[in-house]
């Protein structure tokens, strides 16, 4: 029997059963009347079963009052859950290797519309949402769709490309009546080194893409010890970034402006780090701009920093966050 087919049947049982129900309740009232009746008679005024008749009836039509309108709304969820075009079957599991494939797929050929189109209309409303897709092409490592995933225990996904292990996080809501609900809400890529960076739970909307090079060392830096990548060919002032930032500068601006980063921090699910060595003018320690950037890239605040020594530490440039719209 089809889908259809067991609809119907499910809708004439429903029938039947009210059928029966308001038989029930036709009989409590035939019951009732006939008592009512009797009563009336003369010969009947002194005796008991004409009383008895019509409580009975009163008792078997308030009961079945009571049934019809409990079960209406019962059977009426059931029938929604059944008809409901906007009805889904509860998944097996909250991820799919298919989704995952095609979402690869879709990033390795930067066809970004229909990346967007995967998640969730809700989702896609949000206010981040189209900085945070920006920021995940930003650091996304084409010819992932290539590679043979396999699943990990925690049902996230891994592969490998040119010797790099990629884990890959995946959520799918599917079982939502609001269909606006429905769809991809959490995509997210790491590398091994931003996954030992990563020692936090990732929110239930989220898009990222946390790609950290493996570093040529490590040094301290703000006050903690992070890789760093060299950069010889690159000679930076905190001027070059004074005089470039500005209002609604996103990660997406920065990399393409003064290349990546030496060192990457991520602080949280929303927010990053990244410092660019900066020319120390003779003061005998390096140097760094730490740009710190919130959830979608947004560039909120740049600092100059050194090693350890936080008295050194002062902010060039800081969002104004009173002219935010």
């Amino acid at each position: 029997m089809g889908f259809v087919g067991f609809t119907y049947l499910i809708i004439f049982l429903v029938i039947l059963y009210y059928v029966i129900l308001l038989a029930i309740l036709a009989g409590g009232f035939a019951l009732f009347y006939w008592g009512l009746r009797s009563h009336r008679k003369p010969e009947n005024e002194k005796k008991a079963w004409p009383i008895i008749l019509k409580i009975s009836g009163i008792a078997i039509m308030a009961f079945m009052l009571v049934a019809i309108v409990t079960n209406a709304v019962q059977i009426a969820r059931k029938v929604n859950e059944l008809v409901s075009p906007d009805h889904y079957e509860l998944p097996e599991s909250t991820n799919s290797i298919d989704t995952v494939q095609q979402m690869l797929k879709l990033a390795d050929e930067n066809d970004r519309d229909q990346f967007r189109s995967m998640f969730s209309e809700s989702y896609r409303n949000s206010d981040l949402f189209d900085d945070s897709v920006e920021e995940f092409f930003t650091y996304y490592p084409q010819g992932l769709s290539e590679c043979q995933l396999q699943q990990t225990p925690s049902d996230a996904y891994t592969c490998e490309l040119d010797g790099e292990t990629y884990y890959i996080n995946i959520r799918i809501n599917q079982n939502d009546h609001n269909s606006e609900n429905n769809g991809v809400t959490l995509f997210g890529i790491e590398n091994d080194e931003a996954k030992q960076a990563s020692t936090f739970s990732h929110s239930y909307m989220s898009i990222y893409c946390n790609i950290i090079p493996e570093p040529d060392t490590h040094r301290l830096i703000d006050g903690e010890t992070m890789g760093y990548m060299f950069t010889p060919e690159r000679e930076l002032t905190q001027d070059d970034f004074t005089e470039f930032l500005s209002e609604g500068m996103t990660v997406s601006d920065i990399t393409e402006h003064f290349g990546k980063p030496n060192s990457t921090k991520i602080m949280n699910d929303s927010r990053k780090a990244f410092y660019y060595s900066i020319d120390n003018d003779e003061l005998g320690y390096p140097r760094y701009v730490c740009l710190e950037c919130a959830r979608g890239g947004k560039v909120f605040n740049c600092r100059v920093v050194g090693d350890h020594t936080r008295k050194d530490e002062y902010v060039i440039w800081r969002y104004d966050f009173n002219n935010m719209q």
